[in-house]
């Protein structure tokens, strides 16, 4: 499940117990998991013009490198985190 997470304290005893995948990799999906058996979890959906991308591998990186400039000069709009967004007005 992709998206931005926000946890409560505690979380750092939760993640010690999360496990590598089969791809060796630590993965927040079995995080967000452990909170959803436990009835422990909120959900807000993202709507229409929001993207999450993966940018595990350099591969990925630069894909997301070769979106966020295609869509900033096709459509003059600055693609920048979330937080710094909140800051200044005039990204997206």
């Amino acid at each position: 499940m992709t998206g931005l997470y926000f946890y409560p304290a505690g979380v750092s005893a939760r993640a010690n117990q999360v496990k590598p995948s089969a791809c060796g990799e630590l993965e927040i999906t079995t995080l967000n998991e452990m909170y959803l058996k436990d009835g422990l979890h909120d959900v807000q959906l993202l709507g229409r013009g929001f993207a999450w991308l993966d940018t595990g591998t350099m591969s990925n990186l630069l894909q997301v490198a070769n979106f966020v400039e295609t869509i900033q000069s096709r459509q003059g709009i600055v693609i920048s985190p979330g937080g710094a967004g909140a800051q200044r007005d005039e990204l997206y």
